[in-house]
């Protein structure tokens, strides 16, 4: 027996033909189980069978037979599953037929398929999350609000998958740079996912910087954890986190306020340290924050944001390192400054500035 039609004529049919053969005798196991696969397509099938149930006097003992034991149609499970149909039909049923048998036996009935239903083996398929896909363009910056109340900020050329679901939410940066501000949900864990390394807020605002597989991740406000592994007591590193950031055992890193962590490529061993508040996604305001930061990495910076590219000549100043705030659309002062110090000169050729040394 089959559900071939959406008619309510033929559901009814359908209902009267397993009740007739319920009232000849036990069902097979197969039976039980196609029977149990055909409650779960519909609340309507669960409404109609128990109508059928009642019309052929099935739900009550007899002298020729006890009443039907409903949990004895269903094959049991290991794992329940949730389903909100046997509920749907419940209601509906007791609205439309609580005159035609008692509210007790009714519901007694209905709870028992209920329970049932939810330990038929067969779940229901869950309908995955659909993800929302983000990108900006050379130059371009966006912010992304999210219907939990965080948002995204992205920066220059950053690429980004979200899926929120009812027990996570999760961003999968495939590349560039993200702010991300957090709404408080602790039952809904907000990763950022930069690459294959987990960035897990706890309650937080933080920076999340994914490029050519470098990691950086600053934290404005809050705690974050770096890395893959099993839940952790946040309030056990409380104290700790006031001197700096922890690394734990297992190689993962926890980040306060005013912390950041990198790995480089190919590095096993993070990069520490101290950020001031103000700095962390300086990009933001459209400033370049560098401290004691090779030149080789500034140009790199500048290029992110400027047709001319700056280009350096040779190894040995672009192993020279600079701190200086700049304004990311304006490598003229990066330029300036270099020329007034004497550490370089630019040679212009089209749409380069090369840098050598004076």
């Amino acid at each position: 027996m089959t559900d071939q039609s959406n008619t309510i004529e033929h559901l009814r049919e359908e209902a009267a033909g397993w009740a007739v053969r319920l009232d000849a005798g036990p069902l097979s196991d197969d039976e039980r189980r196609e029977l149990a696969r055909w409650l779960q397509g519909s609340p309507a099938h669960v409404d109609e069978f128990l109508t059928a149930c009642v019309m052929f006097d099935l739900m009550s003992d007899t002298e020729d037979r006890a009443a039907i034991d409903f949990a004895d149609l269903m094959v049991p499970a290991e794992e329940p599953v949730v389903s909100l149909q046997a509920e749907r039909a419940r209601r509906g049923f007791l609205a439309r037929h609580v005159q035609s048998i008692s509210a007790v036996a009714a519901a007694l009935a209905v709870a028992v398929v209920s329970l049932a239903l939810l330990r038929e083996p067969a779940a229901l398929p869950t309908l995955e999350p659909t993800p929302i896909l983000a990108a900006t363009a050379f130059g371009e910056t966006d912010t992304l609000a999210l219907e939990d109340g965080s948002t995204l900020a992205m920066n220059t050329e950053t690429e980004l998958r979200v899926t929120l679901s009812d027990s996570a939410r999760t961003v999968s940066l495939s590349t560039g740079e993200v702010f991300a501000d957090v709404a408080h949900a602790p039952d809904r864990p907000f990763r950022v996912l930069a690459g294959d390394t987990p960035v897990e807020a706890l309650g937080t605002a933080f920076n999340v910087r994914y490029l050519d597989g470098n990691l950086r991740v600053d934290v404005r406000e809050g705690v974050v954890l770096v890395g893959a592994g099993d839940p952790i007591e946040r309030a056990a590193y409380t104290e700790a986190l006031q001197t700096g950031p922890v690394q734990l055992e297992d190689g993962r890193v926890l980040l306060g306020a005013g912390q950041w962590m990198a790995l480089d490529i190919g590095s096993t061993e993070p990069r520490l340290g101290r950020i001031d508040l103000a700095n962390v996604a300086a990009w933001q305001e459209g400033r370049l924050v560098f401290e004691n930061t090779p030149l080789a990495d500034i140009a790199a910076e500048f290029n992110r944001y400027n047709r001319t590219r700056l280009l350096i000549a040779d190894a040995d100043l672009a192993g020279e390192r600079v701190s200086a705030v700049f304004d990311a659309r304006d490598p003229e002062a990066l330029i300036a400054s270099l020329e007034l110090t004497g550490q370089a000169r630019a040679e212009r050729r089209g749409g380069e500035i090369r840098l050598v040394r004076d």
